[in-house]
């Protein structure tokens, strides 16, 4: 379940340029039904994997650059 949701949020987030984190974590709570603490879990898993990149100070969360 909780690798589902990973790869959901992942795609969500692949191919859309920077997204404001406010807004995406909103759209997670409706489509996924995560609340706000999981789902920056979520996304710090995913930057750990240098998939994304999540800017808090910024409030933008995008695709991590290919390296």
């Amino acid at each position: 379940m909780k690798r589902e949701r990973l790869q959901k949020i992942h795609g969500m987030i692949k191919g859309a340029g920077d997204l404001p984190l406010k807004r995406f974590l909103a759209a997670c709570s409706y489509t996924i039904g995560l609340n706000e603490s999981t789902t920056m879990r979520y996304l710090h898993n995913l930057a750990d994997l240098d998939l994304i990149e999540v800017d808090e100070a910024a409030g933008i969360v995008r695709e991590a650059a290919q390296k």
